[in-house]
């Protein structure tokens, strides 16, 4: 009976460490995908946050457009900057790995 036990707490310990390994070497990989794709991120989520905001503003604010979805089109455009936002926390909490 003390056998089973003392197997049983070393075959937990070491499936405890095999997917830490795993949880690691998955981060590593996020990691290293993360700043490549940045540029790319950066530019589109905050081009079209920027040009959505601007036609908010233009369009539906300033011309009193019939049938411009202002409100969509601003939520969108803020959607857009925390999406950024939300790619920098993550690329920052997987770089602590």
């Amino acid at each position: 009976m003390f056998e089973s036990d003392r197997f049983t707490h070393c075959a937990a310990r070491l499936g405890g460490g095999l997917v830490t390994v795993a949880w690691r070497a998955l981060g590593i990989v996020i990691f290293a995908s993360l700043p490549i794709l940045e540029p790319l991120v950066r530019v589109v989520l905050s081009t079209l946050a920027t040009v959505g905001l601007l036609m908010t503003l233009i369009v539906g604010v300033l011309g009193r457009a019939a049938h411009f979805p202002t409100v969509l089109m601003f939520c969108m455009s803020i959607g857009c900057f925390l999406l950024l936002a939300l790619y920098y926390w993550i690329l920052r909490s997987f770089g602590e790995l």
